[in-house]
């Protein structure tokens, strides 16, 4: 038995060439009560439940891929930065190391596992992205930014305050007054070599061997400041050069025809603006080189 009211709802609706018939609205009735007793009876807000509803994001220890490599994962813990030593993965147990690997991680965000290894005998390493890595204030405090390699604690990396090969950088500070402990922090995985200025350096031979280390270790970066003093000397030499000959040529002009000293010193001026530009702009294409 239908009542009045609902009878001219539905007409109103079928009216408006609606699909929804009075069995449809039956249905979405007892919907919406079911949902009602429900939410009174459990306590949950429609709110609640609707942020439930949303999906949750997996952690993860990397932003990157982490691959397995054989290794005894019975002792292997989250930070571990891996070397390469005599073909066989091992830990690394000696500063700037030439062969870092990777680090090790228990949840990356991808793995591309090897079925030929089982669990007990591999770990998942990554070698490149943002990953959390044990460190040591051996080599003192570490700041966000500074660059990261191996030291002679197994496994644990330091601050980097010489030129050589690192791990990495640090995506967090880290300070301890004792050097014996180690952490994990946040770090960005690149593993290069890397030239690091030092202008407090320990000893004359260590200055002596940064400076001879660092064509090799940044070549791309010295071929820059090359071209760029290139490109400074250059300018200078053309300005300087040019500027001589045109003097000369206009001081012998003036004792030949003393008439004419207004326009030749007006040349002499101009000249040495055109010199002075010559230099500016070597200075200039030379800064954008080094910026660029």
């Amino acid at each position: 038995m239908q009542l009045p009211a609902m009878r001219k709802f539905v007409s109103k609706i079928e009216g408006k060439g609606s699909i929804l018939d009075l069995e449809s609205i039956r249905v979405l009735a007892f919907t919406v009560a079911f949902l009602a007793f429900g939410f009174l009876f459990s306590g949950i807000t429609p709110i609640e439940f609707l942020l439930s509803l949303k999906p949750k994001q997996a952690h993860a220890q990397t932003s990157r891929i982490a691959i397995t490599i054989p290794f005894d994962s019975a002792e292997a813990e989250t930070g571990d930065l891996i070397v390469v030593e005599d073909g066989e993965y091992t830990y690394a147990q000696k500063d700037y190391h030439e062969n870092m690997y990777g680090v090790v991680v228990e949840e990356p965000a991808i793995a591309l596992n090897d079925r030929t290894l089982d669990a007990e005998n591999s770990i998942r390493v990554i070698s490149s992205g943002e990953a959390y890595i044990k460190v040591s204030t051996i080599n003192g405090d570490i700041k966000m930014g500074d660059f990261l390699t191996s030291s002679s604690i197994e496994g644990v990396a330091q601050k980097a305050d010489v030129s050589g090969y690192v791990i990495g950088t640090a995506l967090e500070d880290y300070a301890n007054e004792n050097t014996d402990a180690t952490s994990v922090i946040l770090a960005h995985i690149d593993i290069k070599s890397a030239y690091i200025p030092n202008r407090s350096q320990k000893n004359l031979l260590n200055f002596l061997k940064t400076g001879a280390t660092a064509p090799i270790l940044s070549p791309l970066t010295t071929f820059r400041y090359l071209i760029s003093a290139m490109v400074v000397i250059a300018s200078f030499i053309v300005g300087f050069s040019s500027f001589g000959k045109i003097s000369g040529k206009s001081v012998e002009a003036l004792g030949r025809n003393p008439l004419a000293g207004r326009d030749i010193k007006s040349a002499v001026v101009f000249n040495f603006i055109f010199t002075f530009g010559i230099m500016i702009v070597g200075i200039v294409l030379s800064y954008l080189i080094l910026v660029l």
